[in-house]
């Protein structure tokens, strides 16, 4: 899923924002970032969406980070194949930034 977790954050109960972690990882950033998983919790598998802080430069075509979706070179390649790829990123994936900071 990720390439390391260096660090969690589990806040206090009684979050305003609902249930979340906060998750420090290292990402393979050839790839396109990952919208969430299936998280198995007991018997019962979660669908867990990610949201990512900090995000610049990041193309809400193919979901990697780097590059602008004008300057995108997957989307340039489909749209010379005639090839339609439904959006799969938006603002959503962006986390607003809390009060905690890593250490």
């Amino acid at each position: 899923m990720f390439r390391k977790v260096s660090d969690v954050f589990v806040p206090e109960s009684g979050s305003i924002s609902g249930r979340w972690l906060k998750i420090l990882v290292s990402v393979n950033l050839n790839e396109p970032l990952l919208r969430g998983a299936n998280i198995k919790v007991g018997q019962e598998s979660v669908w867990v969406s990610f949201r990512y802080e900090n995000l610049q430069a990041f193309c809400y075509y193919c979901g990697r980070i780097g590059h602008s979706e004008r300057n995108c070179c997957h989307k340039r390649e489909d749209i010379k194949n005639n090839k339609h790829r439904p959006r799969q990123y938006g603002e959503w994936i962006k986390a607003s930034s809390g009060s905690f900071h890593w250490s």
